[in-house]
């Protein structure tokens, strides 16, 4: 019976069991740490399948599975663990902490590296530091961040790329620039292609041990991008939708912006100017001020209070006398947009399983600018697949699409909005006025005309004396300054390993690029609409194709336990080719159609140009790294670079790097130290090289045959003509760069406190600089090795995390750089080199040192400002010099005042805090000590007719303030040419950046089918600090401190943004 019954039985209980483990069930859990917190992020998998999840905040998770299925739990930093489900619908699990997955791995030149190891200078910024920043373009957004590495926006002009210098000035009539590599490929294109939502890290290689395998283009430092991938699991999908909100960074220049305030500044710099030319007497001096406001030599011409022309100004009091504004100057209204603003929209899908991962994103970006008529518009596809096609052989392909389209402010001297803005004294309106009645001018269809030379203006004496010629709130409207850029950037990859140790990766990059420029200035108003031009339109097509191969082969072995041995062979060839037709024509048959079909005639001898250009690089490297238990580090890199930039004798160049390091914490008499966690000193130097060289009128272009004559063609329609423009040299040879690093990184108190240090030395030979021919040669210049620089510095950035728990996190890091730069060797038969700035290079003195004259003050009895002088008589030859001092500018010596445009510190600070859901941070960049020359301030007191005047006015020398400090404003004077009167201070603090975000709990947003909802607001270029204090005056602009007069300003963002995971 009992048989019987087991024959029974047995069956049942197998088909049961069948049953059970085919069944799917919910299964819940937690996942904790060691210390027993909970681990959010944690990924749960369902092992063989693309089913997956991510635990909680508060590390819980909900999975649907199998009885018999395995869950797979991984986490960064803690081992992966598996659990197979049985009969329970909970499982809960702590992670045990992996020691050799908490060494962090950073990207480097063709691989990457455990941090640990590394003997040389490399700063890496993950996603999470890239999201909470507003920035369009992922590098500008880490101003400060980065020790060693300084970045400056340029510019608010949307789509701008941003200046960015490693460890000091590489070049200084070559580039400076970096090398960009975008997953694991040299990059030619802008990094605002790229969209930071797709960027998994950056990486920044500051020494030649890290930078070396990169040869000829990696003496300036070197930025890897890596963009993101697909990981294992369910489709994961991500979507962030932003606005923005952009105004003025900071307030312009103090300028008068009230019609009778100017009015009186004008009024008594013509009575002061004519009491000391002409020694008219004080009385007399107000009567001809008032009597020649608008109507003399200097006259404005334009009353905007209508009345007596002669009497708007009191002679005696010089205060403006009561009567109506017949109209306003309101060009900021009608050049800016406060209303400008950013819409960005992004989303992704990835997910995959242990043999395939897919990433595919989409992005679209639209900037109205706040120059009216200006902005930014890119739209970003992007797409990354990788597949495991067995144990030995790994294959990838990615492809990244761009589109942006630019539009631009005029930016020349005369034009340039910003620089107008203030320029222009406000008496002048934006539309043409009735003088008499101050109603607006419109023409046959009622549409308002704008004021300019030739638009007559009812009962006006004559047109405007301030650059009648233009308006450009008219050119903002009517002309066209477009870019359009179409970029593809495609990668692929194979992988195989093969006789257990040895791996060969062959990589593929392929960059396109198209682009289409467009410059049409208009019939109506302004240069082109002369009769002789009626319209002008130039127009520019370009394509550019960058092949890269590269042949890497790998070999890494562990011998006798604590021997490890990596080495890599490679090479790597890259051909770029870049074609263009520019095209110029004028004399514009229909005034709002810009095809260039309907443009009656070739504008010029030379209305077509073009041709192609190409630049080959081809370069074979070898790198070796050694370690010894993890304790003792050994690695070196050689690579022998061809560049077609020099001629056959100077093509090839020899590159290397080495560098060691010693783990000290891991030597057994540290075993009982155990506040420190890591102690590592490294070493490490090598040399690079730069083949960029500029042309003469323009070094930001690129010369690529610098060894070859280059010629012109034209023709008189008759003969042809050869004409030479540019002077070769054969001789001419890279500039390299030697660098030496030594630091140390220092963990401690269970790493929460994070330092490391590294000093440093850049020793660039053979710089080049286009020497300048006599004007007999009928050429510019030629290029030459002419000199030696280096920069020598030292670099720290610390990290602390001072509050580390369950709920509340709060880290703070501080970094700060500190750099000498000096001139060591100029070519025989120099004592220095002039570059027509206001520096003067000389050995052992910085290339940004002022060498300028010396203001000593103001004459109190005529205004006139005085220098310092080494010269024994005045221009005459025969007066002499007293105490040194002149006021014949002519007379006056330049001189090395020890005052730099290159500041003695830099860096910046950051603070991060999270409590619970909540999210909150901020950024500061800074920089000390140095000086920047203030050319807009200048702008302020050149006191020509209907020029706007500073402010400052009232702190110059007048008639009533003999003990001024400034000199006096006269129209062509030259009290206010290049002096140090001009220097200021440029310190600065700036609030770069704010991020605010909430989470919202899991256990809602799960309710309505959602992994994770974060809504965040975010704040960039929120306020600066300034040593000067001068109103406009930014010292962020640039390298040097220096503001540009045309710049476009530099802008505050405000964004609110929702992201949503499901």
């Amino acid at each position: 019976m009992r048989k019987k019954v087991t024959w029974i039985l047995t069956p049942l209980l197998v088909l049961l069991m069948s049953f059970s483990y085919g069944q799917e069930k919910t299964i819940t859990g937690s996942v904790t740490d060691q210390d027993g917190l909970p681990l959010p992020g944690v990924s749960v998998l369902v092992v063989g399948t693309t089913i997956g999840t991510e635990s909680d905040f508060d590390g819980n998770y909900t999975i649907k599975a199998s009885i018999g299925q395995i869950l797979r739990y991984s986490y960064i930093g803690q081992k992966t663990t598996q659990r197979t489900v049985g009969a329970s619908s909970v499982i809960n699990l702590q992670l045990e902490e992996d020691a050799e997955a908490l060494e962090e791995v950073v990207v480097t030149a063709y691989g990457v590296q455990k941090k640990e190891s590394l003997t040389g200078s490399i700063t890496e910024i993950k996603s999470e530091e890239i999201a909470k920043v507003a920035s369009g373009n992922a590098v500008t957004g880490l101003t400060g961040k980065v020790s060693g590495v300084q970045i400056f926006s340029n510019s608010g002009q949307p789509g701008t790329a941003p200046t960015v210098r490693f460890r000091g000035i590489g070049s200084l009539n070559g580039s400076s620039a970096p090398l960009y590599v975008v997953d694991g490929v040299p990059y030619n294109e802008s990094i605002t292609s790229l969209n930071p939502n797709d960027i998994e890290t950056i990486s920044f290689l500051k020494d030649a041990a890290a930078a070396a395998l990169y040869g000829n283009r990696g003496a300036n430092g070197v930025i890897i991008v890596t963009t993101k991938k697909g990981k294992a699991g369910k489709v994961s999908v991500n979507l962030d939708v932003r606005t923005s909100f952009t105004s003025r960074a900071t307030k312009d220049y103090d300028v008068f912006n009230d019609a009778g305030e100017y009015l009186e500044a004008y009024h008594k710099m013509l009575k002061s100017n004519d009491i000391v030319e002409n020694g008219t007497d004080v009385a007399t001096a107000g009567l001809n001020a008032s009597a020649n406001l608008f109507d003399g030599t200097q006259g404005l011409v334009y009353n905007p209070f209508g009345g007596d022309r002669t009497t708007v100004v009191d002679p005696n009091t010089g205060i403006l006398r009561s009567g109506n504004q017949l109209w306003t100057s309101d060009w900021e209204d009608e050049l800016f947009n406060d209303g400008s603003g950013i819409q960005t929209l992004y989303a992704s899908v990835a997910g995959g399983t242990e043999k395939a991962t897919y990433f595919f994103s989409v992005g679209n970006e639209d900037n109205t600018g706040y120059n009216v008529n200006t902005g930014f518009k890119r739209l970003t596809l992007n797409m990354n697949m990788n597949s495991q096609i067995n144990d030995n052989i790994k294959m990838g392909v990615s492809a990244n699409y761009a589109n942006r389209e630019q539009t631009g402010t005029l930016t020349n001297n005369i034009t340039g909005n910003f620089a107008w803005v203030r320029n222009i004294a406000p008496i002048y309106p934006v539309f043409a006025v009735d003088h008499a009645t101050g109603a607006t001018v419109l023409d046959d269809k009622g549409n308002a005309l704008w004021d300019w030379a030739d638009v007559t203006s009812p009962n006006a004496t004559a047109g405007r004396p301030f650059n009648g010629f233009s308006n450009p709130h008219a050119l903002q409207t009517l002309n066209v300054n477009k870019s359009v850029r179409d970029n593809l950037t495609s990668r692929a990859f194979t992988e195989i390993k093969f006789l257990k140790d040895f791996v060969f990766t062959y990589n593929f990059g392929l960059d396109l690029a198209f682009y289409n420029t467009t410059n049409y200035t208009n019939k109506i108003v302004g240069s082109s609409a002369s009769s002789d031009v009626n319209g002008r339109l130039s127009e520019q097509f370009g394509r550019g194709t960058t092949y890269t191969n590269q042949q890497l082969l790998g070999w890494k072995k562990t011998i006798a336990d604590n021997h490890n041995l990596d080495i890599l062979l490679g090479h790597e060839n890259s051909d770029y080719n870049f074609k263009f037709l520019d095209a110029n024509k004028k004399n514009q048959f229909i005034s709002n159609d810009i095809s260039a079909s309907l443009f009656a005639e070739n504008d010029g001898a030379g209305n077509v140009t073009g041709g192609p250009t190409e630049y080959l690089l081809e370069g074979f490297f070898a790198r070796m790294l050694y370690d010894f238990d993890s304790k003792y580090y050994i690695n070196g890199s050689f690579r022998r670079d061809g560049s077609s930039v020099f001629s056959e004798d100077n093509r090839w160049g020899n590159f290397w790097g080495a560098g060691v390091a010693w783990r000290i914490s891991k030597e057994s008499f540290m075993d009982n130290v155990n506040w420190i966690n890591e102690l590592k000193l490294k070493s490490s130097i090598g040399q690079q090289g730069n083949d960029y060289v500029g042309y003469p009128d323009n070094t930001a272009v690129r010369n690529y045959a610098p060894y070859l004559d280059q010629w012109d063609v034209t023709s008189d329609g008759e003969e042809f003509n050869l004409n030479k423009t540019v002077l070769g040299n054969e001789n001419l040879k890279w500039e390299t760069s030697t660098n030496f690093n030594a630091g140390f990184e220092l963990n401690m108190f269970e790493n929460r406190l994070r330092i490391e240090s590294e000093y440093f030395q850049r020793k660039i030979t053979d710089l080049i600089f286009n020497r300048p021919l006599p004007n007999s040669s009928g050429l510019p210049s030629i290029p030459e090795n002419v000199m030696d620089m280096q920069n020598v510095g030292v670099e720290a950035s610390i990290s602390y995390d001072i509050i580390r728990n369950q709920n509340l996190n709060w880290t703070v890091d501080l970094n700060a750089t500190h750099y000498k730069n000096e001139i060591t060797k100029l070519a025989p038969g120099r004592d220095f080199i002039d570059p027509g700035t206001v520096y003067r290079w000389e050995k052992g003195s910085s290339a940004f040192d002022y060498y300028i004259r010396d203001f000593v003050g103001v004459n109190p009895t005529n205004g006139n400002a005085i220098w310092y002088t080494s010269s024994e008589f005045e221009a005459d030859g025969t007066t002499p010099i007293v105490n040194n001092q002149t006021e014949d500018y002519s007379v006056a010596s330049e001189t090395n005042l020890g005052k730099s445009a290159l500041p003695d510190v830099n860096g910046g600070f950051t603070s991060s805090l999270t409590y619970k859901n909540l999210d909150f941070s901020f950024a500061l960049s800074y920089q000390f000590g140095g000086y920047a020359f203030d050319a807009i301030y200048n702008d302020a007191f050149g006191g020509g007719i209907g020029e706007n005047l500073s402010k400052d006015f009232y702190k110059t020398w007048t008639y009533d303030n003999t003990t001024a400090s400034l000199p006096r404003v006269i129209d062509g004077s030259r009290n206010y040419n290049t002096s140090d009167l001009l220097l200021e201070k440029s310190d600065f603090i700036s609030l770069n950046d704010v991020s605010i975000g909430y989470t919202l709990p899991s256990d809602v947003v799960e309710k309505i089918g959602l992994s994770k909802v974060r809504i965040y607001g975010l704040g960039n270029n929120l306020a600066l600090w300034t040593a000067s204090g001068r109103q406009g005056f930014d010292p962020r602009a640039s390298v040097t401190g220096g503001n540009n007069s045309v710049r476009y300003a530099t802008l505050k963002t405000f964004t609110l943004g929702l992201n949503v995971n499901f």
